[in-house]
C-alpha cells in the first residue's frame, strides 16, 4: 500500500540520533516532527530570541546584534554585516545606525531595532516578544523548514513559559534574559512542544515512546548501539539494593597496581547482563511489533564478523543463524491459525514463507537533479484589488475618538505613524526663543490632538515626555486612592523610575512634584472627590473588551461604580485647560465614554442606565455628565459598525470642520495633506 510522510516513524534507541536524523531530513527536506525530543533551550529559535532580548538589553552587546542580524528576523548576508562593520564607531549599533549603504533592508532593521529599544523598557515582555515575533518573517522561515510544525510549537511553548514568567512577580528585562542564558546553559532535558500528531511528517521518537503505538512504515534506526553495561569501573563506587556498596580494590594494598573486581561484583555485573539481555529483548520485540506493513532494520555492517552482543544485531544475527551476510533471508514454517467455519472454531495448520531484503549499503537517487530546469510556468496577473480584512483585530475607544474627529487624522495617526513625527515638528517649533514660556510639565491645548489620552497614537509622546509623566503618575494615584500626606514620596519614585538615569534632573523632579501635589490637593477638597468617595461598590482601571463579529472592542476605565441595575463610569483628566474650554475639549472625551458604556452593555444585561462623569483634575467642581440608555445603544450599535467597517476598509474621508484643531494643520488650518 502507498505511504505517506505521517505514516512513517523512526524508532531510536538514544535521542542523541535524534539530532543526525534532524540534519539528514533537513538537507533532503523530508518533513519531520521530534516526538519528546530534548533540548527545547537548544534549539536555533530560541537562540535567536535570547540574542534579541540580550541586544535590547545592552545595545553595545556586539555578539547579539550580529546574531540576530544573520537571523530570520532580518536575514541580512555576512558579506553586508562586514560591510557595516568596517565602519568608525564604538559598535556594531552605532555603525549600524550610521550606515548609509543604500540597502534597504539593513535601514529597516536600524529602524525597527531603535524602535524596539525605544518601547522594551515600558512595555511588558509577553508583548514584546509577541510584537518583534510578528514584525519579521521569522514565523515564516520556520514554517518553510522541513520540521516547520515542530518549530511553531516550540515558539509557541516558548511564548507560554514568557507568560509564565513574567507572572511571578516583579520581572525585569534583565531577569529575561537571564532566565533564558540558565535555561540555554544548563536546563539540557527540557523536552521540546509537541507537534500534532495527524501532521504529515515523520514520527522520530525512541522506542520508549513508541509503545502501544502502530504506524504503516516502521525504521527501527541504528541497531548497532551498544547498551551502557552497569558494571563498576576502576575508582568508581555503584550501590546495588541486593549487595550493598561495591568497587574495584587494588591487589594487596598496592594503589599503582591494577584494580581487581571482588566476586560479589562478578556476581553483581552477571545478574546486571542477564537483566540487560532480558530488556534489549523486550525493546526490539517492541520495536518489530510496532511496523503495520513495512519494517526497516538499520545498521553499520561491523569490521569483523559479528555485532557486539549488547545489540539489536547481534540477537537477529543469533536468531538468523548468521545469515546476514547474504543478499537476503528466507524464513518459512508451518504455523497454526485459529479461524472460524461453520459457526465454529476450529485450527487449521498454514506453510508461511517470508523473504527478507538485506541492502549492504544505503544509497538513493537525489530528489531533483542537478542540471534539472525548472519549467518556467506563464504569468498571470490579477487586475481587481484583493480586498483583506483582519480577524481578531483590538479597536480600542481611542481609536473610535480620533475617527469621529476625521477619518483622515486616523489615517495619518494609525495608517501612517504620522504622530511622532509632528510631534516632533512642533516640539521644535515651541523650542524657538519666542515659543519657549510653556512649562514643560502641562499640556498645551493648541498642540495637542484633541484628545489628551491619544497616547498610543502618539507613540507615547505628547507635547513634552514630562507632560504625559504626569498624567501617567496622577492616574496610578488615583488608581491606588493614596492619602495627600503619600502623593509627593510616591510621585518622586515613580518619576525616577520612568525617567532614564542620565536624564533625571532633581530641580523638574520638584517642580513636576509640587505641580502634582497642588492639582490633587484642590482635587481632594472638592465636593465631586467627597461624592466619588462615598461610593462602595466600585473597580478602578477597570479592563472591559467584547468580541463583535470578528473583531474587538477594548477600553481601560479609570473608575466603575456597580450599583443595582446602574453603572456609574468616570474618566480622569489631567488636561491644562481654562473652565471655558471644558465644553469643547469634552466632546472627544465623552466619544469614549460612551463607547466604554456599550462595551459594559454587553457585558451586564440587566444594567439598564449608565451614568457618565468627566472630571478635569484641575476643575473638579465642574464635571461633565451624561446619562446614557439601553435603548439608546441601538442606534449607537450601528453607528460603531460603521465607523468600523470604514476603517477596516480604509476608507478616510477628510472632516474640515477639526482642521482648526487638528495636529496634523499647519498654521492652524492647512491639512498636511494639502
Amino acid at each position: 500500500p502507498a505511504v505517506t510522510w505521517g505514516d512513517i516513524a523512526v524508532l531510536c534507541r538514544k535521542r542523541k540520533a535524534f539530532s543526525e536524523l534532524e540534519k539528514t531530513f533537513i538537507k533532503y527536506n523530508i518533513p519531520f516532527v521530534i516526538v519528546g525530543g530534548k533540548g527545547f533551550y537548544q534549539r536555533q529559535p530560541v537562540y535567536d530570541i535570547y540574542n534579541y532580548f540580550s541586544f535590547l538589553l545592552d545595545e553595545k552587546n556586539d555578539t547579539a546584534l550580529t546574531g540576530i542580524l544573520r537571523s530570520p528576523f532580518f536575514t541580512l548576508p555576512d558579506t553586508l554585516i562586514y560591510e557595516i562593520s568596517l565602519l568608525p564607531g564604538d559598535s556594531l549599533w552605532i555603525k549600524l545606525k550610521k550606515y548609509s549603504g543604500g540597502n534597504k533592508y539593513a535601514l529597516n532593521a536600524a529602524d525597527r531595532l531603535s524602535e524596539n529599544l525605544s518601547l522594551v523598557k515600558s512595555t511588558d515582555i509577553p508583548v514584546m516578544l509577541r510584537k518583534i515575533l510578528s514584525e519579521s518573517d521569522f514565523l515564516t522561515v520556520l514554517a518553510s523548514k522541513s520540521n516547520g510544525e515542530q518549530e511553531l510549537a516550540n515558539i509557541q511553548k516558548l511564548i507560554k513559559l514568557t507568560i509564565s514568567f513574567s507572572r511571578q512577580g516583579f520581572r525585569t528585562l534583565y531577569d529575561y534574559v537571564e532566565y533564558l542564558r540558565e535555561s540555554i546553559e544548563e536546563t539540557q532535558e527540557e523536552a521540546q512542544a509537541a507537534a500534532s500528531e495527524e501532521s504529515d511528517a515523520v514520527k522520530i521518537m525512541t522506542l520508549h515512546q513508541a509503545k502501544g503505538l502502530e504506524y504503516p512504515a516502521v525504521f527501527l534506526y541504528k541497531c548497532d548501539d551498544i547498551t551502557r553495561k552497569n558494571s563498576a569501573k576502576t575508582k568508581e563506587i555503584i550501590v546495588s539494593k541486593t549487595f550493598g556498596i561495591l568497587t574495584k580494590l587494588p591487589r594487596r594494598g598496592d594503589y599503582f597496581a591494577e584494580y581487581e573486581s571482588a566476586p560479589v561484583l562478578g556476581i553483581n555485573d552477571f545478574i546486571n547482563s542477564k537483566k540487560s539481555r532480558a530488556e534489549l529483548k523486550r525493546l526490539l520485540y517492541v520495536g518489530i511489533t510496532r511496523a503495520k506493513n513495512y519494517l526497516f532494520i538499520s545498521a553499520t555492517a561491523p569490521k569483523k564478523d559479528n555485532y557486539n552482543p549488547d545489540t539489536f544485531m547481534a540477537l537477529l544475527q543469533e536468531g538468523l543463524k548468521d545469515e546476514l551476510q547474504g543478499n537476503g533471508i528466507k524464513i518459512s514454517s508451518k504455523l497454526n491459525f485459529l479461524t472460524k467455519e461453520d459457526g465454529r472454531y476450529v485450527t487449521k495448520e498454514r506453510f508461511l514463507e517470508i523473504g527478507i531484503s538485506i541492502t549492504g549499503e544505503a544509497c538513493g537517487e537525489p530528489f531533483v537533479e542537478k542540471n534539472e530546469i525548472a519549467e518556467i510556468m506563464p504569468q498571470k496577473l490579477a487586475a481587481i484589488k484583493i480586498e483583506d480584512m483582519p480577524e481578531g483585530e483590538i479597536i480600542s475607544a481611542t481609536k473610535v475618538a480620533v475617527y469621529k474627529q476625521c477619518p483622515l487624522k486616523y489615517q495619518f495617526t494609525y495608517g501612517f505613524g504620522f504622530g511622532p513625527l509632528m510631534m516632533q515638528f512642533k516640539q521644535w517649533k515651541n523650542s524657538l526663543p519666542e515659543k519657549s514660556k510653556l512649562s514643560p510639565y502641562d499640556f498645551n491645548p493648541a498642540e495637542d490632538f484633541g484628545n489628551a489620552e491619544d497616547i498610543e497614537a502618539r507613540g507615547e509622546n505628547r507635547v513634552s515626555e514630562y507632560a504625559e509623566l504626569k498624567g501617567k503618575i496622577i492616574h496610578k494615584i488615583l488608581q491606588r486612592e493614596l492619602q495627600l500626606s503619600e502623593i509627593k514620596a510616591f510621585t518622586e519614585i515613580s518619576a525616577r523610575n520612568e525617567i532614564s538615569h542620565s536624564e533625571i534632573d532633581d530641580k523638574k523632579i520638584t517642580i513636576l512634584k509640587e505641580g502634582i501635589y497642588a492639582d490633587l490637593q484642590k482635587f481632594y477638597s472638592s465636593g465631586e472627590f467627597k461624592l466619588i468617595s462615598s461610593f462602595k461598590n466600585y473597580s478602578n482601571e477597570y479592563e472591559v473588551y467584547v468580541k463583535q463579529e470578528d473583531y474587538y472592542l477594548y477600553g481601560i476605565i479609570d473608575k466603575i461604580v456597580f450599583e443595582e441595575d446602574s453603572v456609574t463610569i468616570l474618566d480622569y483628566k489631567t488636561d491644562d485647560i481654562a473652565v471655558e474650554e471644558i465644553d469643547e475639549r469634552s466632546d472627544a472625551y465623552l466619544t469614549q465614554l460612551i463607547f466604554y458604556s456599550y462595551i459594559v452593555s454587553q457585558l451586564f444585561d440587566n444594567i439598564k442606565e449608565f451614568s457618565l462623569r468627566l472630571i478635569f483634575v484641575k476643575h473638579p467642581d465642574n464635571p461633565v455628565l451624561k446619562k446614557v440608555k439601553r435603548e439608546d445603544f441601538k442606534e449607537l450599535r450601528a453607528d460603531l459598525k460603521r465607523m468600523i467597517n470604514n476603517i477596516r476598509g480604509e476608507n478616510y474621508q477628510k472632516n474640515f470642520k477639526h482642521c482648526p484643531k487638528c495636529a496634523y494643520a499647519l498654521d492652524g488650518a492647512k491639512c498636511i495633506k494639502n
